[in-house]
């Protein structure tokens, strides 16, 4: 009986154990959730927009810059074409304003 009650014991607080991270990340009601990540040291969207604009200008026609939308801030979301055939691969980045490692990798290919 001792055996059974020591794992029981033993399960149940491995179990609260594996709850407690998922409960501490929790909101609490009365404050706000704020996380930030340093996007320092990436390329900014000024930066990024002439960087574009002189891929474009150095590409010899072979890579097309376009304005496809405007985000919810009203900045232009651009696209860039390279290449033509039936095959299509979409690259996207910053699908979240502060991951800016896509869009560095983006640019380094595109150059």
């Amino acid at each position: 009986m001792k055996k059974k009650f020591t794992s029981a014991v033993g399960i149940l607080t491995l179990c609260a154990s594996l709850a407690l991270p998922a409960h501490a990340a929790e909101k609490p009601d009365n404050q706000e959730w704020h996380h930030e990540n340093s996007v320092s040291g990436f390329t900014d969207y000024g930066e990024m927009q002439r960087m574009l604009q002189q891929i474009k200008k150095l590409s010899n026609g072979n890579v097309v810059v376009e304005v496809v939308g405007q985000s919810n801030r009203g900045r232009d979301i651009y696209k860039a074409t390279v290449g033509t055939g039936k095959k299509v691969i979409l690259i996207e980045s910053e699908i979240h304003g502060n991951e800016k490692t896509g869009t560095e990798a983006i640019l380094n290919l595109l150059r």
